[in-house]
């Protein structure tokens, strides 16, 4: 099960990559808004600092094992 998540995972991320190239943007507001599969590679970038930042959190916020005793 876990290997055929993993499959669906990245067929959609390769979907999600290649439609950036087929989606016309008529009003691009600012001058990243022309660069194809932008939004993909926020995402990506995004999602690595967020994952970075709950490890940090977790590190400062860790107790240790006789701390309720």
């Amino acid at each position: 099960m876990e290997k055929n998540l993993k499959i669906i995972f990245f067929i959609a991320l390769g979907v999600s990559y290649l439609a950036g190239y087929f989606i016309h943007k008529h009003h691009a507001v600012f001058f990243y808004h022309h660069i194809p599969s932008i939004e993909f590679y926020f995402g990506i970038i995004f999602t690595v600092f967020l994952i970075f930042i709950k490890y940090t959190i977790a590190f400062f916020n860790e107790r240790k094992e006789d701390f309720y005793e």
